[in-house]
Order: C-alpha cells, then sequence, then structure tokens
C-alpha cells in the first residue's frame, strides 16, 4: 500500500508511509464516520488536483487484487462525490481501471 500512495499520491516514502499508517489506524478507531468527516475537510481544503490525485490513488488501492468489489465501487463513487471530482474525471479513471470493475473484463 506504501508504495501506491507513494506512486499515485507524488509523496516521499516516509510520508507515504505515515499516510497508510495514520489510516489503518483511524479506521480501526473510528470507522466510517471519520472517513466520512475527512472527506468533507479535505473537499473543502485541498486543490481539485490534490483530490482526483486521492481519487486516483484509492482506485489504484481499490484495484490492487485484480478486482474493485461492488461495495468498493459504490465507496469510491461516495468519495468523489463529496470531493466533488467532475465527472469526465471520474469516468476517466473507472475506464483507467475497468478491468477490474465488476462485470467487466478487458475484450
Amino acid at each position: 500500500m506504501e508504495a501506491i500512495v507513494r506512486d499515485q499520491g507524488q509523496l516521499a516514502p516516509d510520508q507515504a508511509a505515515a499516510v497508510v499508517k495514520l489510516a489503518t489506524k483511524s479506521n480501526l478507531l473510528f470507522g466510517g464516520t471519520a472517513d466520512f468527516l475527512v472527506a468533507r475537510e479535505l473537499a473543502s481544503l485541498a486543490t481539485y488536483e490534490q483530490k482526483l490525485s486521492l481519487l486516483r490513488c484509492l482506485f489504484a488501492l481499490s484495484s490492487v487484487d485484480n478486482s474493485i468489489s461492488l461495495a468498493e465501487e459504490s465507496e469510491l463513487h461516495r468519495i468523489a462525490n463529496e470531493l466533488r471530482i467532475d465527472r469526465a474525471d471520474l469516468v476517466a479513471l473507472r475506464l483507467a481501471h475497468q478491468q477490474h470493475l465488476p462485470g467487466r473484463s478487458t475484450p
């Protein structure tokens, strides 16, 4: 996960390690409620490119096992909506990961 966060988030290795550690601990302690609050705060503070970078990272992490479940896809859409990601950018990310989406396969 650290490598994906580092590459997709364009972070230094120590920053990527800290992000993964914080996300893991936060999820264990607070669950989905904290995730929603963090997404809402990020939406108000981050640039559009930072938000898009985060969503790109989340798609990459979700597809690391070569499959994005319906629940994961739903959560990705919810986060995209909360971050106010343009539909065209979301479609581009979905197309980039289409082989991992439920019910999809590459030709």
